[in-house]
């Protein structure tokens, strides 16, 4: 009895060391030379938008019926513990991978509803593609039979925090996080 006990610890924590591996090999993977151009309600942005401002990056869907809200809802909720500038210092972007059905005014609407300073953002498909290739992050449409929506996206569940250069310096799972890792993140960037 007490043999699978062990192995099921040791495979506990075997997974545990990779993730961590996993976060720290993003991060050094991740190139200096990131430049992105993705287009809002209020026209273009890109990665010298935000220069001197900490930076939040999500991947997601306007459709999506768990995920994305609760992400956003936890990056408002960080915003609690920021003083007025650092929150005026930030800039969250939710960059759609869905643009066929996700339009510049729908996102723009949809984000504003977490918060006013959140940006909506997407682009043409070779663009997401490309974007998302740059930050080791995923997603796929999964068709949906007999169903009015036609298909979901499958796609990453990180948050992706970028220092005041333009720079990744962290990834945070939006997996069940602690509001207080992400407030501190942007701390850290703003310090």
């Amino acid at each position: 009895m007490k043999k699978p006990l062990v192995l099921l610890l040791i495979i506990i924590f075997g997974i545990s060391i990779y993730l961590l591996t996993k976060q720290k090999d993003v991060i050094s993977k991740f190139p200096d030379n990131h430049k992105f151009k993705l287009a809002t309600i209020d026209g273009e942005i890109d990665t010298n938008s935000f220069k001197d401002k900490a930076v939040v990056i999500f991947f997601g869907y306007m459709n999506c019926p768990d995920i994305c809200p609760t992400a956003l809802t936890d990056i408002q909720s960080a915003f609690k513990n920021l003083s007025k500038d650092e929150i005026k210092n930030t800039q969250v972007i939710f960059v759609s991978v869905d643009p066929s059905r996700d339009s510049l005014q729908d996102l723009s609407d949809y984000v504003k509803y977490f918060h006013p300073s959140f940006i909506g953002a997407t682009s043409d498909e070779k663009t997401i593609k490309e974007l998302t290739g740059r930050y080791y992050a995923y997603y796929s449409y999964e068709k949906q039979e007999n169903s009015a929506i036609g298909y979901t996206v499958s796609h990453t569940t990180r948050m992706y925090v970028l220092n005041k250069n333009g720079k990744l310096v962290k990834t945070i799972s939006s997996n069940k996080v602690d509001i207080s890792l992400i407030s501190n993140s942007i701390k850290n960037v703003l310090d």
